[in-house]
């Protein structure tokens, strides 16, 4: 003997009602979601930029300290 689901009859007004919650529950919960994801977002670029930064500022320390190693170098052999 097959299992039968449990059937439930609801008006059609109190469905559409229902559906009405849902969907405005729905909403809410996908707009808090999308402001957490951008607000993750902002912290992930905001940590990626400090990196470039740091980055940046070493190479550009190291290219000018090199650089005037070298100017140093050229004055006092005179080349």
């Amino acid at each position: 003997m097959p299992k039968q689901f449990p059937q439930v009859i609801v008006d059609q007004t109190d469905y559409r009602e229902l559906q009405k919650k849902l969907d405005s529950i729905e909403e809410r919960l996908e707009f808090a979601m999308a402001e957490v994801a951008q607000r993750y977002g902002q912290r992930v670029g905001r940590d990626i930029g400090i990196a470039y930064g740091l980055i940046g500022g070493i190479i550009l320390f190291i290219v000018l300290n090199s650089l005037t190693q070298l100017s140093v170098l050229f004055k006092l052999f005179g080349t």
